[in-house]
Formats: structure tokens, sequence, C-alpha cells
């Protein structure tokens, strides 16, 4: 998270610096369902993989916003899959306007629930 909080400090990314910054984001994405699915588990859920551990995670209210992060699932799988400077751009203002709030929740809602 530190990695990708600093590249969103920066305006005017250079292509360089906004593919560092989506692959950021897709580590943070990975490892967020992965968070919660073994949180899920701890409290004796079976969640079958990205999609399912999201979809408990928001029943459980771990995540406010499903949408929004089953949007940042499929963009993560695009962005790994699929890479053009006009989606990652258009994926750099999701991060920013969107994702990012959404990343800092889960982590804080994970340590309140430690």
């Amino acid at each position: 998270m530190q990695l990708l909080d600093s590249a969103t400090r920066k305006q005017d990314l250079t292509e360089l610096e906004r593919a560092g910054l989506v692959q950021f984001f897709e580590i943070a994405v990975e490892l967020s369902w992965k968070a919660a699915k073994d949180w899920l588990e701890a409290q004796g859920l079976q969640p079958a993989g990205p999609r399912d551990s999201l979809k408990m995670a928001y029943a459980s209210g771990l995540i406010a916003d499903g949408h929004v992060w089953l949007q940042a699932l499929h963009d993560r799988n695009m962005a790994t899959h699929t890479y053009d400077e006009a989606s990652a751009a258009q994926l750099e203002m999701r991060i920013r306007t969107t994702y990012l709030s959404a990343l800092h929740a889960i982590v804080a809602e994970l340590k309140v629930r430690e």
C-alpha cells in the first residue's frame, strides 16, 4: 500500500510511472482479496476464489461496496492480461478516485477485526 500511496501522490505520471502505479494496484487488490479470504476462513467460511471472497466480505460487512471491489478485481484482471496506455490512463483515474480509498478501508477494517 505504501508504494501505491506514494505513486498516487504524484500527478502527470510518465508512461513508466503509470505502469508502476498499475502494477502496485494489481498487487494491492490481490493481497486484499486474499486477506479477506483468510479472515473469512478464520470465521469458519469457505470462499471459493476472489469473487466469492469479495461477495462474502461484503455480506459480512468487511467491505462497504461490493460493486467497487468486483470492478477493481475486473480491472486488475484486465490490467494483468492486457496493457495499453489509454486503458492505463483510465485505470489510473479509477485508482485515484475510487479504488485507493476502498483499499485503505479494507486494511483499516481488517486491523479492527484482528
